[in-house]
This record gives structure tokens, C-alpha cells and sequence, in this order.
């Protein structure tokens, strides 16, 4: 996702996540996982959001999924749920 709300320009890396969504901490405005913003908090009429404000996004992909490696394949491997691969 990219860094910087599209509001005002703060990092969004000061605000907070909330459930999936990531807040900025400037105005509160919320962005989902597609990078669309889902709250803008001085709006009474959420639904007219415009379509155009939102940021970046970028699909990610653990190396650990690329290799066919998972926390259930460490688990069923050593019969132990607290195992990690290191």
C-alpha cells in the first residue's frame, strides 16, 4: 500500500489499524486492503466517498506461500502448534 494519504499527505505509517483497515492519523480517513477509502469521519453521507480517493495497493505474497510452506504444514510435520520455520 502506499504510504502517504491522499488527504494531506501524512505517512500512514503514524496512524493505526483497525480491523482491515489502516486509519490516518491527520483526519481519520480509513482505507481498506484494495486501497479504497471506506470512512471520510467529516462526511455525514458516507456513501458519496468519491470513487478517485483512494491509494495505491499492491497484491504481496509471503515467501513462505511461494515455497508451499505453511504454520499447518509445520504443525502436521512436527505434531507441535506452536512450531516455526526458521
Amino acid at each position: 500500500m502506499h504510504e502517504v494519504c491522499i488527504h494531506r499527505g501524512t505517512a500512514l505509517s503514524l496512524g493505526h489499524v483497525e480491523g482491515c483497515e489502516i486509519v490516518c492519523a491527520y483526519h481519520g480517513w480509513r482505507f481498506d486492503e484494495t486501497g479504497a477509502c471506506t470512512r471520510i469521519p467529516q462526511m455525514e453521507n458516507q456513501t458519496a466517498i468519491p470513487a478517485k480517493a483512494r491509494i495505491a495497493s499492491y497484491f504481496v505474497r509471503s515467501a513462505m506461500e511461494l515455497f508451499g510452506f505453511s504454520e499447518r504444514t509445520s504443525e502436521a510435520a512436527t505434531g507441535d502448534s506452536r512450531a516455526r520455520l526458521t
